[in-house]
């Protein structure tokens, strides 16, 4: 089977499935275009010949049309013993009936097969015909089917064509169950009714009845460049704006006192000239039948960038346009191309100019492709003041019966603005028409796919509103329950996101993810106990869980249980072996415990796998410094800090280990001036900590004078602030400074 070829901007398909699934998608956006599945070749017709090989009798049968024909349906629709033709297209004109009415003198025989033990269709039965030849008996063999082709079903009456054939020998019937039935004595040109198991085969004859089939030309209408089309329902509108030529903004939306006429036109074009020229000239008619007009040109969007809004401002003035105008913005354009999309089976691009038809209500009821006729627009704007029945039939182009009264179709329209990345407008849209979406199965879970995308974005209030939104709708729904006890949970309101979170795990008990969420917001406010419980439920439900395995490291933390801490962490760390802030904490949690080596090796890995990981080189320098490896602790700090410029306590660190680390070869008096000075700026010299830092950094470059000064400012802050042993701690260095003498002090202690 051919398949299309995907959008080249598209990533390749990594399945089959995912191929058929882009394919077909592919495919209907070319329905929607009205692009030919055919390639425009005319439709084709082949003979068998008999003896192996077809004829190609297009052209002579009169089947080659240039439709884009789809179904084909064989019944001898007028009963005169040969088939006639059903065919549908994609095309107009949408249905064409072939009769046949050849006259060869030919015979055939046709049977009606209905099942008893068997389905009463008699699908699948296989039937055998042999007829009388020159050489002996010919057979002949059909089969019923439940559809042919592509969408279609023929009769289910088994046609054998017999050709000059005067005598049916035998018809052998093998039914679906396994069962045959024979038959014989049957006259040619008649036809038989089966049913299985009676071993008889009944004439059927036709009923009384008078049948006209009267041969036509179908006429297609003529290419035309206007269009109008008054919608059976009127349409509510999403948030379109636009912009006066002055900039002020201005929106289409809202209730109004009159109907309003959008004309969406262009500088450059003829027809939008003509049209706004016309509406100039008649505008008193137009004002008299309570319409107004919105000009908004489109000049400088699209493709066509050779004219600019003050083009089309230019040339309003020079007709003296007498209604109110302004510029469409790009986006007011696309929706709009939305709208029609929607509306229309064929989805074209939209001409200039294009009409909306707006009512007082601030709905869509007609849109005009092309120059519209004034005697049109007066029509439909009166039209409005009647009922919605009769404004229903007059949108009509010809009578009939309603089966069901359509609805608008509002969530295709909501989703197809959320596709189209226009997401705030399909949220209000959705919550400003929640009383038409309710019955709609679909709302609920599109509010809660709203809420998501807002949670990714940051907003959490929205996102709690969506969700509470989408509860209203189905009050039952888990996820949305968890999903808003999540978010709640993140502003802080604990209680609400805990009672939303046990009602997720009331309706999806086995659900692990809803577990581990409720037993992050119980630990969150304290209750400790309980969180366990429901970690280690989520374990039961998935004992490979990361999150879970996490989530009780963390627990058994906070507990004071750190050996069995570290043992969850293990695991999850093996679970998920690339994710490196999962070796980091393990190498936290070991470097707690004093197990150097292997917190040293958990935080290795996790710069292995994130090398840039400022956290984990942070980490690594500080178990390298408690365990005298001093060069590589500088090393880490630098890389960290190289990172991540703001890691203020890794300044300081590096710049203690650089000033006072009692190994001279790890010692640099320059650096850690450098590093004292970026951490002393970074809270401005205030706190007495930094600048006893500093001042040992000064010292260890010999600028003793400034290590004086640095330090007896020191003592001065940290005496106002009451810390009496660190001001102790500085007097002493204090001395040694004016000695000229640094000081020098393992950096674990």
């Amino acid at each position: 089977m051919s398949q299309t070829p995907l959008e080249s901007s598209a990533p390749a398909p990594k399945t089959a499935e995912d191929a058929f699934t882009a394919n077909y998608w592919r495919l209907n956006r070319m329905i929607e275009e009205g692009k030919s599945w055919s390639g425009y070749e005319r439709n084709c017709c082949f003979l068998n010949t008999g003896n192996g090989r077809f004829a190609n009798i297009s052209a002579t049968s009169g089947f080659d049309f240039l439709d884009d024909a789809r179904g084909l349906a064989l019944t001898d629709w007028d009963h005169d013993g040969d088939l006639d033709l059903w065919i549908t297209n994609r095309t107009a004109p949408r249905v064409r009936v072939m009769r046949n009415d050849t006259s060869s003198g030919h015979h055939f025989l046709a049977v009606h097969l209905q099942g008893s033990t068997c389905n009463r269709d008699a699908i699948g039965a296989r039937a055998e015909l042999t007829i009388e030849g020159e050489d002996g008996g010919w057979k002949l063999i059909k089969t019923v089917r439940a559809g042919e082709g592509f969408l279609a079903q023929s009769s289910k009456w088994l046609h054998f064509g017999l050709g000059d054939a005067s005598r049916c020998l035998q018809l052998t019937v093998r039914w679906p169950d396994g069962t045959t039935e024979q038959f014989t004595d049957l006259d040619v040109d008649a036809r038989y009714g089966i049913v299985q198991g009676t071993g008889t085969a009944k004439v059927w004859t036709l009923p009384p009845r008078e049948l006209k089939l009267a041969s036509s030309q179908p006429t297609l209408l003529a290419v035309t460049l206007q269009a109008a089309t008054a919608l059976p329902v009127p349409l509510p509108l999403p948030l379109l704006e636009y912009a006066s030529f002055d900039g002020e903004p201005g929106t289409l939306n809202g209730r109004r006192d009159k109907p309003l006429l959008v004309n969406l036109w262009a500088s450059w074009c003829l027809p939008c000239a003509r049209e706004l020229a016309e509406f100039s000239r008649r505008s008193d008619e137009l004002r008299a039948a309570g319409l107004d007009v919105l000009a908004l040109s489109v000049d400088g969007l699209g493709e066509n960038q050779s004219t600019t809004p003050q083009d089309a401002q230019k040339f309003l003035e020079k007709l003296n346009f007498p209604f109110v105008s302004g510029a469409a913005t790009a986006g007011l354009w696309n929706k709009v191309q939305i709208v029609h999309d929607q509306l229309f089976a064929m989805r074209r691009p939209l001409p200039v100019p294009t009409g909306l038809l707006i009512d007082t209500q601030g709905r869509l009821v007609a849109i005009y492709k092309g120059q519209v006729e004034v005697e049109r627009l007066l029509a439909d704007v009166a039209q409005l003041s009647s009922d919605l029945d009769a404004w229903r039939a007059a949108a009509f182009p010809f009578e009939g019966l309603w089966h069901d009264f359509p609805e608008a179709r509002l969530m295709p329209l909501v989703t197809n603005l959320f596709d189209r990345n226009y997401t705030n407008e399909a949220i209000q849209y959705a919550l400003q028409n929640r009383s038409s979406l309710a019955g709609d199965s679909r709302f609920p879970s599109v509010l809660s796919d709203f809420g998501r995308e807002m949670a990714q974005r940051g907003d959490r209030d929205a996102a709690v509103e969506l969700f509470r939104e989408a509860l209203v709708a189905n009050p039952d729904d888990s996820e949305t329950h968890n999903n808003l006890g999540v978010q709640l949970g993140l502003q802080g309101q604990l209680d609400k996101a805990i009672e939303h979170l046990r009602r997720a795990v009331q309706l999806e008990p086995d659900n692990a993810e809803v577990h581990i969420n409720l037993a992050d917001a119980l630990r969150f406010s304290g209750q400790l106990d309980e969180s366990g419980k429901h970690v280690r439920r989520a374990l039961e439900i998935q004992p490979d869980m990361v999150a879970a395995h996490q989530k009780l490291a963390i627990l058994l933390t906070a507990q004071g249980r750190p050996e069995e801490a570290i043992v969850h962490l293990r695991r999850a760390a093996e679970l998920s072996p690339d994710d490196a802030a999962l070796h980091n904490a393990l190498g936290e949690l070991l470097s707690r415990a004093q197990s150097w080596v292997p917190a040293i090796e958990a935080f290795t890995e996790a710069l292995r796998i994130k090398p840039d990981f400022a956290e984990a080189h942070v980490s690594l320098a500080n178990v390298s410094a408690r365990t005298g490896q001093y060069q590589q602790a500088v090393e880490h700090y630098v890389a960290a800090l190289e990172s991540d410029p703001r890691r203020i306590n890794a300044a300081r660190r590096l710049a203690w280990i650089l000033a006072a680390a009692d190994d001279p070869q790890v010692r640099d008096g320059a650096q850690a001036v450098r590093w004292a000075e970026q951490a002393a700026n970074l809270t401005e010299h205030k706190n007495p900590y930094d600048l006893d830092m500093l001042a040992a950094a000064y010292a260890e470059a010999g600028r003793w004078d400034e290590a004086v000064t640095t330090a007896s400012y020191a003592i001065r802050l940290a005496t106002a602030a009451g810390h009496v042993a660190l001001s102790g701690q500085i007097e002493a260095r204090l001395l040694l400074y004016q000695r000229q003498k640094p000081f020098t002090v393992p950096p674990a202690q």
